[in-house]
């Protein structure tokens, strides 16, 4: 199947409400000869009823309305292919919420689909947070207006309510913008809009051609991390995205432009109804996303009405804390999928930027390695690539923090000196001189005796080693001396420590990159990695 063949000049745009759909495709007019046709303004006209009046009738009744607007008023005054390559837009929803009903339908006639078969190259769905969308259906004349009329409490949890019916609606929404798919026979992207105009313009035009990376990176531990320099990690993300999408024959598709696992919680691990700050993106200035209206951008989408959550009983802190706690997991459950889904529409793979930043191995980035590995095996999709861009100095924080981790999973400690291993731990990462021993394992066996005086510094003066470490040395006899057997103990710990990153698993040498530099090689480097690997 073609995407470039001049018979199809047509591109489908579904999405929920909430989203704005409209403003985003204002932004691409150089891509269409024509206004873009929105199927729901059509539905309006051809009705004489405003959106929410549609959105309350019978079932039977929506379907009809959808049906005769899109055949009299789309369908017959779309204009015969001109054959010089310019697109026609078609957006909609592919599904409702009703607002008598209470229940999701979709008023999509596919016959009247299946007559623009040969002419749709594709359907994009958009998508974007659940916090923004919440938002926009707050206002003036939407859905979820009425919230602003509540008790601040009552607001608050109706509002968690709410925002799972929005999760369980983009769910809906994807499948049935699958199914649409799945008739017509075409391609079916989900793009997030705080992405940048050039990688829909690019995916419209040139798909075939381009070269289609999902953005590995770590997340969660970067977000987590009390570090003083994480605005640095997102300096240099960002300008990378920037750089590779200089390049007009790539596009990214990148996993932080849906951003909801930001939930706080308090020390005592108790979710409170406030989010963070979103992840900093590098096209702010020229994105899809629509800005959002005045009357509700600062409203906190968790607590719309300012429900003083803080002074609450406690018991009622709790009960919140539980419903958002609920809700976080189905946001992970999302997440999951999502990203699974991002990277089976990243035709040539994934690429990786500096997954150890955090001196962990991100389990996120891990599951998505897996995925890609799965799909060239086992799914015949050998063209895959994986393209992993790490630092040394990175590679030896993981090795020190693996270290504390088994030295912590077999010797026995109480809570107390747990936290004085793990703020030790903290010390190495950040020194220079101990980087330098674990960027070569050759080098950490070298001094090994004495980074072992050093740990036994800071550990119980009668410290043991744990059961199944004991267990699971071999060789070790009953009459061996205490000081030899401390030694197995100590070898089983640093044997494993890995020699090299657990992520080449993931990599084919004849196919795949695999570059680590130094910090200070890591700018020529990159531009050099870009210029080698993406054509102007």
């Amino acid at each position: 199947m073609s995407l470039n063949n001049k018979k199809k000049d047509i591109v489908l745009f579904t999405g929920q409400s909430g989203i704005d759909i409209k403003n985003c495709l204002n932004q691409l007019e150089e891509l269409t000869s024509l206004t873009p046709f929105f199927v729901e303004e059509q539905m309006q006209e051809f009705s004489k009823k405003n959106f929410l009046q549609i959105l309350s009738l019978p079932p039977k009744i929506q379907e009809e309305l959808w049906k005769n607007a899109f055949s009299s008023k789309i369908k017959n005054n779309l204009p015969p292919n001109s054959g010089k390559g310019k697109n026609l837009f078609i957006a909609f929803h592919a599904t409702y919420y009703h607002q008598r009903n209470t229940e999701f339908l979709s008023p999509v006639d596919f016959g009247e689909l299946l007559d623009l078969k040969d002419r749709t190259k594709m359907i994009i769905v958009f998508i974007d947070d659940c916090y923004d969308i919440y938002k926009r259906l707050m206002d003036e004349k939407q859905m979820f207006a009425y919230i602003r009329k509540l008790e601040p409490e009552d607001a608050l949890i109706q509002s968690i309510s709410n925002i799972f019916t929005i999760l369980e609606w983009r769910e809906i929404e994807i499948a049935f913008s699958r199914k649409i798919a799945q008739l017509l026979g075409i391609p079916m992207f989900i793009l997030a809009v705080k992405h940048p105009c050039s990688v829909l313009s690019r995916l419209i035009d040139n798909y075939e051609n381009l070269m289609v990376f999902y953005l590995s990176h770590p997340i969660s531990s970067i977000r987590e991390a009390p570090h003083p320099r994480l605005s640095e990690f997102y300096t240099e993300l960002n300008q990378f995205i920037r750089d590779v999408i200089a390049k007009e024959n790539i596009i990214f598709f990148i996993p932080d432009a849906i951003d909801e696992k930001r939930i706080k919680s308090n020390d005592n691990g108790i979710f409170i109804p406030e989010i963070s700050e979103g992840w900093p993106l590098p096209f702010q200035d020229n994105w899809l996303f629509s800005s959002l209206p005045s009357r509700v951008k600062d409203i906190n989408p968790l607590n719309p009405l300012n429900f003083n959550f803080h002074n609450a009983p406690e018991g009622k802190q709790s009960t919140i804390s539980k419903l958002i706690g609920i809700l976080l997991n189905k946001i992970n459950q999302q997440i999951n999928s999502r990203d699974r889904t991002l990277v089976e529409q990243s035709k040539d793979g994934v690429l990786v930027y500096r997954p150890y930043w955090e001196a962990k191995t991100p389990g996120g980035v891990e599951q998505e390695l897996i995925h890609n590995d799965d799909l060239r095996k086992n799914y015949d999709e050998n063209k895959r690539k994986v393209f992993i861009i790490n630092t040394n100095e990175d590679f030896a924080k993981l090795r020190i923090k693996i270290l504390f981790i088994f030295i912590e999973n077999n010797i026995n400690m109480n809570e107390k000196h747990k936290k004085v291993v793990n703020n030790f731990c903290k010390d190495w990462i950040e020194d220079q001189t101990k980087i330098r021993i674990f960027l070569k394992i050759e080098d950490v066996f070298k001094e090994k005796e004495n980074l072992i005086k050093s740990i036994e510094e800071i550990l119980p003066a009668d410290y043991e080693f744990a059961e199944e470490i004991q267990k699971s040395t071999l060789g070790i006899g009953r009459m061996l001396a205490e000081v030899e057997r401390q030694k197995k103990f100590w070898d089983k710990i640093f044997n494993q420590i890995p020699e090299y990153d657990p992520f080449l698993k993931y990599t084919s040498q004849t196919e795949d990159l695999y570059l680590s530099f130094s910090n200070n090689e890591l700018n020529l480097a990159l531009k050099d990695f870009i210029k080698n690997n993406f054509k102007k």
